[in-house]
């Protein structure tokens, strides 16, 4: 399984899942895939040459 870096993440932008993964009862790095997972799922497909 991949493992993604995220790094200089604004204080601001890094409070909020943490905050929600402490509401939620998961740890950062699981509340991380759930964003991920909803933010591609909502997304429309992106193919070469259509990314703008």
């Amino acid at each position: 399984m991949a493992t993604p870096v995220i790094r200089n993440v604004e204080p601001e932008l890094y409070a909020r899942p943490k905050a929600q993964a402490a509401l939620q009862g998961r740890w950062m790095g699981e509340e991380t895939r759930v964003l991920l997972h909803w933010g591609v799922a909502a997304a429309p497909m992106v193919t070469p040459g259509n990314f703008g």
